[in-house]
Formats: structure tokens, sequence, C-alpha cells
């Protein structure tokens, strides 16, 4: 997850708000602390929710797979995930509006190279196929083999 560092004017803005709605006397450092924490339980549920089959089970507050013998599989690959069956997570939704739309899915993912199926490159006594090539890699390429004609 890749977030949008806040500025210290926000956190301190938060920390007041936070400290006026709960009259609780925490230091900065200790909320920022409890969001660290939130966040990475908020990682570790959805990357369950997301994984195909696997659902939110809204009354329970807990990831939700297709066939309930996969947590043994996944607590044996990851003894954190135990969490995500024992125990609920009711803040999971509104974090998930929070954090959701700055996380980088890689769904729009693009490159800046040209596909080129027949370019070969020659380094020293060998040619290799190489299938993405840079614009600017190309475009030399083009004046290149522009100037040999």
């Amino acid at each position: 997850m890749h977030e949008v560092p806040l500025g210290q004017e926000a956190l301190v803005r938060i920390w007041n708000a936070y400290q006026k709605m709960t009259n609780e006397d925490v230091t900065l450092l200790q909320l920022k602390g409890r969001w660290k924490t939130l966040k990475k339980l908020y990682k570790l549920y959805s990357s369950l929710v997301n994984k195909s089959g696997w659902s939110w089970d809204q009354d329970n507050h807990r990831p939700t797979p297709g066939e309930m013998t996969v947590w043994e599989e996944i607590i044996e690959r990851n003894k954190e995930m135990k969490v995500c069956r024992d125990k609920p997570f009711p803040l999971y939704c509104k974090i998930h509006a929070l954090v959701s739309p700055s996380t980088a899915t890689g769904e729009y993912a693009t490159h800046t190279g040209v596909l080129l199926s027949n370019l070969y490159v020659k380094r020293g006594d060998k040619q290799s196929k190489a299938p993405i090539v840079t614009s600017r890699v190309y475009k030399r390429l083009q004046m290149t083999s522009s100037k040999r004609r």
C-alpha cells in the first residue's frame, strides 16, 4: 500500500480532534503507532478478502473463504493470518474507505516501451530478441537505421 505522507500540520489537527472526541491523553507518537497497527491489520485482512473465492462477512467482520478447510493451509503458510480467522475487525470497511483509494493495484499499469516482435539486439557475438524497448531507445534505433540506408 502506498500512501501520501501526512504533513505535520495535518497530523497535529488529527491528533487534536482525536483527543477532543475521545478525551484520551495520548501523544502524537502513540496515535501514529495506533494508525500503523490498524493499517497492518487492514493489509492482513485485505490480502485474504482480495483472494479468489474469498469475501467479507459484514455480520462477523471477518474474511470468509469459499471453503472453511482453506483456513488451516493459510495459517500454516503465515501464522499472522490466524488473527483474521479468530478475531473480528469491525473497522475494516472504514479503513478501506480511507486507504483503498490510495492503494496501488497495478490495474492500470502500462509501460512506455514499444513492442517490436522482430527486433534483435546484437551484443558482442550474441544476438538476442528484445520484445520491449523504451521509446527513447526505439527513436535511436530508427535514427540509426535511417542513417544506414
